[in-house]
């Protein structure tokens, strides 16, 4: 917590069981299948949604207001303000812009609709082009985590974005991110800014805006057969920092989330505990009252459901199709590999030819320097010899005959 403000902090290894034990060690055998029933297993839930485009590398969710008015922007940057709205963005992203703009009612009226609550729409956006303005465009007191490609200030209504996702620098799904943050707003506003853990909140945001990750499911499927997932208690105040870490935390939170709004039933049921939270529930208190769980109940029939879906799937695909399916992704995976390979291959033999050509092109610039100094120098000693007299040999005796001299050797 930083001056009231919930983070993506630190948190230890994740390597422990849900139950909370240390996690198993797992034999080196059975390792190859698990990971092959995880890729099976992803493909098999991503195939069975539709498919949204997913935010990319996270975001950070604040949930209470801090110290100190917001930076102004930078040299190059334009405000609107538009229906209670207020949007920083740099010249070069007025499309971007107008996008969002065009978006925001109708994603808001939807959350609405989903928490089954009118909140506030009063907002501000800052759109960045890349993480570091992203940091210059937040607040001091609370910088944005060096992973987000969004983060929300619950109590204030600030929203930052980036046009340039961290460690990539690719283009995130800006649209995707911008929902995203949204939710987390909304939500606050929702609950009267009443705490609530961390995974419920990044949960409910990954449901509302729609992703669908295969990333994401790969990566639940892999801590699941690698007995590696983070029990809720861990992830209820902030999420690990990690890349991996962060990436499974995500990963359980979108679908703790799913399986709690898995039905129609279960919807309403959702809008209940959101009602209660409201009204000044704890979280406990108010998931007791409209699912009749605790958390503790949810987290175990959350990981049956996790189990079941696991020992299911050679039962859907069937078991000579399982292997026949397993086989085409080994020897996808393969010429991924090799494909890449020739890939880096290629690049390092261009690399090598540039090199040499620019090694080349120094020894002839060399040869040439060097055969110049060579020409001047035998030029001038040419030029020397003919201007200097031949010494004559002394003190060497002589004889002259017939009016010769000679040399007595």
């Amino acid at each position: 917590m930083i001056d009231g403000v919930q983070l993506g902090g630190r948190a230890e290894s994740s390597g422990t069981a849900a139950n909370g034990t240390g996690a198993r060690p797992t034999p080196l055998h059975v390792r190859p299948l698990r990971w092959l029933l995880a890729i099976l297993c992803a493909l098999w839930v991503a195939l069975a949604l539709p498919h949204v485009g997913a935010a990319q590398s996270g975001d950070a969710v604040a949930w209470a207001g801090g110290g100190g008015a917001l930076p102004d922007p930078p040299d190059g940057y334009e405000t609107r303000d538009e229906d209670g709205v207020r949007w920083i963005f740099p010249g070069g992203a007025e499309g971007d812009y107008e996008t969002l703009r065009d978006l925001l009612p109708d994603a808001w009226e939807t959350l609405e609709d989903d928490l089954g609550v009118d909140v506030d729409d009063d907002l501000e956006v800052r759109i960045a082009r890349n993480p570091d303005e992203m940091r210059e465009l937040g607040p001091r007191w609370a910088p944005p985590p060096a992973y987000a490609a969004g983060v929300a200030y619950g109590s204030s209504g600030l929203i930052l974005l980036t046009l340039s996702a961290p460690d990539t620098w690719e283009r995130p799904d800006i649209e995707t991110v911008f929902v995203h943050e949204l939710s987390h707003i909304a939500l606050r506003r929702a609950v009267e800014g009443h705490e609530l853990p961390r995974w419920f909140v990044e949960g409910v945001a990954i449901h509302q805006s729609g992703e669908r990750s295969l990333e994401r499911v790969k990566t639940l499927w892999g801590g699941h057969f690698g007995d590696q997932l983070i029990p809720l208690a861990q992830l209820d105040q902030s999420f690990p920092s990690k890349p991996h870490e962060v990436n499974l935390a995500y990963a359980q939170a979108a679908d703790v989330v799913r399986y709690l709004r898995r039905d129609a039933r279960e919807g309403r049921r959702f809008r209940t505990l959101i009602g209660e939270l409201a009204e000044g529930e704890t979280f406990p208190k108010a998931l007791s009252d409209a699912y009749a769980v605790t958390e503790g109940q949810l987290e175990r029939d959350w990981l049956a459901s996790v189990g079941e879906r696991a020992r299911a799937l050679p039962l859907i695909v069937g078991g000579g199709t399982f292997w026949v399916i397993a086989a085409f992704l080994l020897i996808a995976a393969w010429r991924r590999r090799r494909k890449q390979s020739k890939k880096r291959l290629a690049a390092m033999e261009a690399q090598e030819l540039a090199d040499e050509e620019a090694i080349a092109s120094l020894e002839a610039l060399a040869e040439a320097r060097l055969r110049d100094l060579a020409a001047s120098d035998e030029e001038g000693f040419l030029i020397h010899m003919a201007q200097s007299p031949v010494p004559a040999e002394a003190d060497v005796p002589t004889v002259e005959h017939d009016g010769h001299r000679h040399t007595l050797h």
